[in-house]
C-alpha cells in the first residue's frame, strides 16, 4: 500500500484540480455547470486513487512535483496566480510541466466523465449527453483473456503483440483461418454498456465502462476463443 500524501500535498493536489476546473460566476448557468468545481464531485479522490495504481517511480516524481508546487503557495494562491505558478513552471523544467500536464488531463478527464451516485456525470446535462441506459450487460465473452501466474510455455503459429484496435483485428483473422495466435497486451477487457444515440450528431455514443487492469502492472494475455 503507498504512503498517503500529508496534508499540504492533499491540499496542493486539490488547488491543482480546481485550477484545472475553476468555479465560474455565471447568470446563464440553469445546470450550476460553471459553478462546479473539480472536488465538488471528488476528483481529488479519483485523483488519489489513479496514484496509488500508478509504478513507484511516477508516483514518487508526481509527489514531488506536489512538494514544489506547495513551496510555490499554490494552495493558498488566487486563480490567476496558481495559472501563472503552473504556466512558470511548466516553462522551467520539461518533466514539471510533462507531470503537470498529466495532473491536469486526469482532472479534465475525471470532471466531466466521473459518474455520481445516480450513474452520471452532472456535466452531461450541460453536454446534451443522455449517458448509458443500462450497465454492461453481464453475459458469456466470446474471447476469455489467460492471465499467466508464472513461467508459461505456450505454442503459436504467430504472436500478435498489442490486442489493440490493430492487434485484435490481426488475431482475429488469423485465428478465423485456424492459425494459434495469442495476443498479449496490458489492459483488461473494455465492457461497454448500451447507449442511445446522441440526437444531432449520428452514430451511437458507447463509453468504455472501464480500461483498467483488475491487477495493475500485470501482463494480460488475450487470445481468439478456440487458440491455444
Amino acid at each position: 500500500m503507498p504512503d498517503p500524501l500529508s496534508d499540504l500535498q492533499l491540499a496542493t493536489l486539490r488547488a491543482l484540480c480546481d485550477t484545472a476546473v475553476p468555479a465560474v460566476d455565471r447568470e446563464d448557468d440553469p445546470d450550476g455547470f460553471w459553478r462546479r468545481r473539480s472536488t465538488d464531485i471528488g476528483v481529488d479522490q479519483a485523483l488519489l486513487v489513479a496514484l496509488d495504481l500508478m509504478p513507484a517511480e511516477q508516483r514518487a516524481g508526481l509527489r514531488q512535483l506536489l512538494d514544489v508546487l506547495a513551496d510555490q503557495g499554490l494552495a493558498d494562491a488566487s486563480q490567476p496566480s496558481r495559472e501563472q505558478i503552473l504556466t512558470n513552471l511548466s516553462l522551467a523544467s520539461r518533466e514539471a510541466a510533462a507531470g503537470i500536464g498529466g495532473l491536469v488531463a486526469m482532472t479534465l478527464f475525471f470532471a466531466y466523465c466521473l459518474p455520481d451516485e445516480t450513474g452520471r456525470n452532472p456535466a452531461w446535462t450541460t453536454f446534451g449527453y443522455p449517458g448509458p441506459i443500462s450497465p454492461a450487460p453481464d453475459v458469456p465473452k466470446p474471447i476469455t483473456p489467460l492471465v499467466p501466474d508464472g513461467d508459461t510455455t505456450l505454442e503459436a503459429d504467430v504472436v500478435v503483440v498489442g490486442s489493440g484496435a490493430g492487434g485484435g483485428l490481426i488475431a482475429g483473422r488469423l485465428a478465423t483461418a485456424g492459425r494459434k495466435a495469442p495476443s498479449p497486451g496490458r489492459a483488461a477487457r473494455c465492457r461497454r454498456p448500451r447507449t442511445r444515440p446522441r440526437p444531432g450528431r449520428g452514430g451511437w455514443r458507447r463509453p468504455c465502462a472501464s480500461r483498467r487492469p483488475e491487477t495493475p502492472g500485470r501482463a494480460y494475455l488475450r487470445r481468439p476463443a478456440g487458440t491455444c
